[in-house]
């Protein structure tokens, strides 16, 4: 699951996941933005977001930071269980700037506006919220747990 919480000096957010999640994230963030040309005019956004995902994918290659976890699993559940668990769950870190994560989240909301109204123009449907396949996509739900 993926958690933010304030950097120790509140210069801006760790974001939290595991390995998973992470590449979720990428490739969901790859799939909204678009390819290079497809709108002209958020070519600079659409970097800044692309920023933001090779800091995930140098978190998916390990160069990034870490941190363990807890998962709830004591010596109790797991003698109860009759499994053998790790007590704590290794989460990948990546920091991103106050300014630069609030401009992200601001440009990902318009290109989930984008994405979704692209969907809704090839199914040939009216309403954008009519489409519930716009509404259940994969992609634009990694995006707004983020």
């Amino acid at each position: 699951m993926i958690f933010v919480r304030n950097t120790p000096n509140n210069a801006g957010v760790a974001i939290y996941g595991d390995y998973n999640d992470f590449e979720g994230l990428y490739e969901a963030l790859h799939d909204i933005v678009g390819e290079e040309g497809e709108h002209l005019y958020y070519e600079g956004a659409r970097l800044r977001v692309l920023a933001v995902c090779y800091d995930l994918r140098h978190a998916l290659m390990g160069d990034r930071d870490y941190e363990f976890v807890e998962n709830g699993m004591d010596e109790d559940k797991r003698r109860k269980m009759s499994v053998l668990a790790p007590d704590r769950n290794l989460y990948l870190v990546v920091n991103v700037l106050w300014p630069e994560i609030l401009f992200v989240t601001m440009a990902l909301n318009v290109f989930l506006e984008v994405y979704a109204l692209k969907h809704v123009k090839a199914s040939g449907r009216g309403e954008l919220f009519d489409d519930k396949q716009v509404i259940w996509d994969k992609n634009i739900a990694q995006v707004r747990i983020l």
